[in-house]
């Protein structure tokens, strides 16, 4: 029998996600809405704990602002901690680093770019990732890919893993199980979709992070 899309894009991870992926890993635990399809992150050195780095969405930018959004983040924070809810005080904007816990390396999973699409070589400062109820800050992590316009009993293509819609981090803390969402991006909206079908437009990149 011949490999379904739906196999493949279990087992085949965006190129963003290389070497990360973690093939032995339950993706159950991230809870994956239908259409997406998890992949769980392991270092090299073996390990799945990681600290996730990035810059708050409070502050994200610079300028005359930074202070005020500084404090804006604090008290959305404080106001997000009372009521039990996450919101933007637990988002990143990009660069997303992660860290292993065990061997200290750093993989950036999406790095910051400037107006015109480059990466920039600016690194703004970088703040760990907490979970809201424990405050720790090592997670277990995974890269949730959504594919809605995948017919998913059909036969697979190569490259299919490059046509995701929108992708989400989803962390899981390794002290007291909270799964929690710091960041997620969509590249095509449900009207883009509908008319990439119409006009033939399903190709390699549409979703693709750089």
């Amino acid at each position: 029998m011949s490999e379904t899309t739906r196999d493949h894009l279990r087992t085949h991870p965006p190129r963003f996600v290389g070497s990360l992926a973690d093939a032995a890993a339950a993706p159950d635990v991230f809870h994956p809405a239908a259409h997406e399809f998890v992949h769980a992150l392991r270092c090299e050195c073996g390990s799945n704990a990681f600290r996730l780095l990035g810059v708050p969405a409070a502050m994200a930018g610079g300028g005359l602002g930074y202070v005020l959004r500084s404090v804006l983040r604090v008290w959305r924070e404080l106001r997000a901690g009372a009521s039990g809810a996450d919101g933007l005080a637990g988002r990143f904007s990009p660069p997303i680093v992660l860290e292993c816990t065990d061997c200290g390396a750093r993989r950036v999973l999406l790095a910051e770019e400037d107006d015109a699409g480059v990466a920039s070589r600016r690194v703004p400062p970088l703040e760990a990732h907490r979970c809201r109820p424990c405050r720790r800050s090592t997670f277990e992590v995974a890269v949730v890919c959504a594919h809605h316009d995948a017919e998913l009993d059909e036969p697979a293509r190569r490259g299919q893993e490059e046509h995701f819609d929108a992708w989400r981090l989803v962390v899981r803390c390794r002290s007291c199980g909270m799964l929690g969402e710091p960041f997620a991006l969509g590249r095509r909206t449900p009207q883009q979709r509908r008319i990439d079908r119409l006009y033939g437009r399903e190709q390699a990149g549409h979703g693709e992070a750089r």
